[in-house]
């Protein structure tokens, strides 16, 4: 998952301080990366293109499933997807797969924030589901091996 969210310009003084219950707060937005966010454990924070003034808060779970927040000088129109593009690039370069976008409001009714996320499903991940699919469908619903007829997808018209 990718989340953008514009920040203020910052100084070049360390981009974060330390906040309660082991989070780190953005020191140019004051944007709060708690220490866990669901099954989400904070690995890093950090600069993340000091020319453009960019930082970041990293997450990871199990199963290779990770997350970043990057925190991104707002320079004109916000454009989540542009400040993004290099990161997708990668994404779908090391086999990633995107699976979701949304935009979604966080905060206050009368001053949402307003968040893009991306989703992305890993080669791994994508494999071991379907993996467990094969698995599951090993036998059909008369017991004979190989036939597979309850385990194909549904033909779309």
């Amino acid at each position: 998952m990718a989340l953008a969210v514009a920040a203020h310009a910052q100084d070049a003084a360390d981009p974060f301080a330390d906040g309660a219950n082991g989070a780190k707060v953005h020191s140019a937005s004051g944007f709060v990366c708690p220490q866990q966010i669901g099954h989400f454990e904070r690995d890093a924070v950090g600069e993340r293109d000091p020319q453009a003034g960019a930082d970041f808060c990293a997450y990871s779970a199990l199963d290779s499933v990770f997350g970043t927040i990057t925190l991104v000088p707002l320079r004109g129109a916000y454009d989540p997807k542009a400040m993004l593009a290099p990161d997708f690039v990668v994404q779908e370069g090391t086999g990633g797969r995107m699976i979701g976008e949304t935009t979604q409001l966080l905060g206050q009714k009368a001053a949402p924030l307003s968040v893009y996320t991306r989703t992305y499903e890993d080669r791994e991940t994508r494999n071991a589901a379907l993996s467990n699919l094969v698995r599951q469908c090993g036998r059909g619903p008369m017991g004979r091996a190989g036939d597979h007829r309850i385990c194909r997808p549904a033909r779309r018209r």
